[in-house]
């Protein structure tokens, strides 16, 4: 048992197998007491893959430790503090499942704790219980992000719900796979000709919420879409912070999702194709919802079954999402093709601006 208030099972403890830089042969060596007794930075390399979904545990039992990783300081270390790490976020942050913690400080190795371990499913009665007690109540073991998927599942059930009894033609038209694949648009409805009214801004209010909790299930498996996301997000794992970060992902989305109409119409003017700006916008909230709420079922499953996600998952979801992003792009090329007579020069050029090049800036970003 380790950690705060012996909270977690040590899987393994890297006491015995610390490290130090050796300047002369540019290379790590192991720590020898009786050669290095005065080098104050000792390392330890964890290859993540051998210990996905643990967490690390960093500890000094004296002052004025600090601590980095792959080379750079992430914090110091106070005095008998215990510092908690999920292995599968920090490869997610830095990109590599190799890991070197370093802790550079005092020059006594025996000070410093670096260990793997991995979260009791029962929670530990605390030792000064009286024993005369006539029973003794143990808090179960809650996990955060169940607790707030549960809700979220919930509230987009109650809104989905909301949409079908309101406008059960819109959610129809929106859920129709069938029309998905139908090249050919003849009528012009209310859905397509009024992108902006009150009930086309509800779906994508619903969109916005889909892809906000798409978003929160990758990430809370150590795959992050948009970088570590810190810029608008909070760190923690508790409900209110989950709560408030889908709240903030759901409203960022929004926002996108509504500029994205922005520049169709403003690259639509610019190359005098103002006509297909409308069921190009149609078009994209009907293939994203149909397409997104298929994901979001599986990877909830998924998250329900207690499959481990490993993080090489990753670059299966960046391709998918290239496939997504391709195969919506050919879909609404076709569908503009065939229910408006326009020039399919000017129509690719336009999808290159408007589609293509985001697509290609926001994969950049995201590797």
């Amino acid at each position: 048992m380790s950690g705060p208030k012996n909270a977690y099972s040590i899987v393994h403890d890297f006491q015995d197998e610390w490290e130090v830089y050796d300047a002369d042969l540019k290379m790590f060596t192991p720590y020898v007491s009786e050669n290095q007794y005065n080098s104050v930075a000792h390392t330890v390399e964890i290859d993540t893959d051998d210990f996905l979904g643990t967490n690390i545990l960093i500890s000094s039992k004296v002052a004025g430790n600090y601590l980095f990783i792959n080379g750079a300081m992430v914090r110091s270390i106070n005095k008998d503090q215990w510092l908690v790490f999920k292995l599968n976020e920090l490869r997610a942050k830095y990109k590599t499942s190799k890991l070197q913690f370093t802790i550079f400080g005092n020059s006594n190795v025996s000070d410093k704790v670096i260990q793997i371990v991995h979260l009791n499913t029962v929670s530990v009665i605390e030792k000064n219980i009286e024993k005369a007690s006539f029973y003794n109540l143990v808090p179960r073991n809650m996990n955060p992000y169940k607790s707030t998927f549960s809700l979220v599942v919930l509230l987009l059930v109650t809104y989905l719900t909301y949409l079908t009894v309101s406008f059960s033609r819109a959610t129809l038209r929106f859920y129709n796979i069938r029309e998905l694949f139908t090249f050919l648009i003849r009528e012009q409805s209310f859905l397509i000709n009024k992108p902006l009214n009150r009930m086309n801004i509800l779906f994508v209010v619903f969109l916005s919420m889909i892809t906000a909790f798409l978003y929160s299930i990758l990430q809370s498996k150590g795959i992050s879409i948009l970088g570590n996301g810190r810029f608008i997000l909070q760190e923690g794992d508790t409900f209110g912070v989950l709560i408030t970060n889908y709240i903030k992902l759901t409203l960022l989305f929004f926002i996108l999702f509504i500029l994205k109409f922005f520049l169709l119409s403003t690259i639509g003017r610019l190359f005098n194709l103002d006509k297909v700006v409308d069921i190009h916008y149609f078009k994209i909230l009907q293939f994203t919802i149909i397409i997104f709420s298929i994901s979001v079922l599986v990877l909830f499953v998924l998250f329900n079954s207690y499959l481990v996600f490993d993080s090489r998952l990753s670059s299966f979801i960046f391709a998918g999402l290239a496939i997504f992003y391709s195969l919506r792009t050919i879909n609404i090329y076709f569908t503009i093709n065939r229910s408006i007579n326009v020039q399919s020069l000017y129509l690719i050029s336009y999808l290159c601006v408007v589609e293509i090049v985001p697509i290609v800036i926001g994969l950049r970003f995201a590797l």
